[in-house]
């Protein structure tokens, strides 16, 4: 699972933590701007993928969505998440994961 951490009051992936403090505090749209720092292309995560195309980066980050709700939920159960596979037209290169918080 991700380390997560809270900067003002918001959740994201703590690898990109030191960056995203400092974008979330000059944002005119948090959210948005949280939401930009809370997904990873799956295409990267991974060593030794020579036979592993978009198909079956889709198939891994389905499961990778499923345990990051599931782990959401369990950290934060008094808060709402969106978490989806982001194909590679989203991310601009391989298929993705990432996660919002919802109202």
């Amino acid at each position: 699972m991700p380390e997560l951490v809270e900067i003002q009051g918001n959740v994201l992936l703590s690898w990109h933590a030191d960056t995203a403090a400092e974008a979330i505090a000059t944002s005119h749209d948090k959210k948005d701007t949280v939401a930009s720092f809370n997904w990873i292309e799956v295409g990267y995560i991974f060593e030794n993928r020579t036979s592993i195309d978009d198909h079956g980066d889709s198939i891994l980050a389905e499961a990778i969505r499923e345990s990051w709700e599931a782990h959401l939920l369990r950290l934060y159960p008094e808060r709402r998440f969106d978490v989806r596979v982001l194909t590679p037209e989203e991310t601009g290169s391989t298929v993705g994961v990432g996660f919002r918080e919802i109202d």
